[in-house]
C-alpha cells in the first residue's frame, strides 16, 4: 500500500527528470510487489506532466515494464498503457 501511495504522489506532483530516474531505478532493483505498482506511478506521471518529452519517457518505461519476466508486472503495464490510450508494443 505504501509503495502505491508513494508512486501516486511522485507521479502526480513531481513530474521531472529526477522522478523518472527514480522510477526507472526502482523498476530494475526492487521487489516484485513494488515493480507491480510502478506502472501506476508512471501512468499518473504521464497524465500529470506538461512536457511531451517527459510523457514519452514515461510511456517508454511502461513499454519496458510490458516486457517484464513477471506476468503481473506486464499486466499492470498493459493496463496503464491502455488507460493512456497507448498500444503496447
Amino acid at each position: 500500500m505504501g509503495a502505491f501511495v508513494i508512486g501516486e504522489i511522485l507521479g502526480d506532483h513531481y513530474t521531472d527528470e529526477a522522478t523518472l530516474a527514480i522510477l526507472a531505478r526502482l523498476a530494475k532493483t526492487t521487489s516484485l510487489l513494488t515493480r507491480q505498482l510502478l506502472p501506476h506511478a508512471l501512468e499518473h506521471f504521464a497524465k500529470a506532466t506538461h512536457r511531451e518529452e517527459h510523457r514519452s519517457l514515461a510511456i517508454q518505461q511502461l513499454q519496458e515494464l510490458g516486457k517484464s519476466d513477471s506476468k503481473e508486472v506486464r499486466e499492470e503495464a498493459f493496463m496503464s498503457l491502455a488507460k493512456l490510450g497507448v498500444k503496447a508494443e
